[in-house]
């Protein structure tokens, strides 16, 4: 919980429904300003794998700046589209100072070398631990114009990339942790599974 600095004691999601709360004020007086909604956890949709995108068609072309906007709104550095409700193999990842999309993304290489760092999720808010992954990867996409590239990643870009394509494939960070470790997590996933059915 965090307490406020008028006494108040307000949970973590407690003080993400506040900020959803502007976000819906906002939108209603700005439209211009409005995004696409961050799906939390337990929703089924991030528990599915994706549908593998065919014709990128006016559809596809608008959701993808969408998802760069909510990314950003949200203060991410990564997006997949079963996070913002839509069950398409579709990513979005601050790359450095760049924003890359990436479409069908499918990791053809793995580095032996693992390395371990926290990570976070915006479908798990208030929720972060250490994930060991690969150090490097090597990855084929399609780009939004429609062109098949392979792309090598490496630290933190490589990690970002590797923690995306998972929602796609249904698995969430807490589904890369030994049982013991998910169960010290179970006050707070209970918490988010209850903010679920408010």
């Amino acid at each position: 919980c965090i307490r406020t600095t008028i006494g108040y004691n307000i949970s973590i999601l407690d003080l993400y429904g506040i900020i959803q709360v502007f976000k819906l004020i906002l939108k209603a007086f700005y439209p211009h300003m409005a995004s696409l909604e961050i799906t939390i956890y337990p929703n089924s949709i991030l528990a599915k794998k994706a549908e593998a995108v065919g014709d990128v068609t006016p559809g596809i072309k608008e959701l993808m700046p969408q998802m760069v906007f909510a990314m950003q709104e949200n203060d991410g550095i990564g997006l997949a589209a079963p996070q913002v409700n839509v069950s398409k193999r579709i990513i979005v990842i601050q790359d450095g100072e760049e924003v890359k999309t990436y479409i069908n993304p499918r990791i053809i290489h793995k580095s032996r070398e693992k390395h371990l760092d926290e990570e976070g999720c915006l479908s798990l808010p208030g929720i972060f631990f250490d994930v060991r992954r690969p150090s490097s990867i090597e990855v084929e996409v399609q780009t939004p114009e429609g062109k098949l590239v392979k792309i090598k990643a490496e630290g933190l870009t490589a990690r970002i990339l590797q923690h995306e394509i998972d929602h796609l494939e249904g698995k969430l960070i807490i589904n890369r942790i030994p049982f013991w470790r998910r169960w010290k997590l179970r006050e707070q996933l209970q918490e988010l599974k209850n903010y679920a059915i408010r």
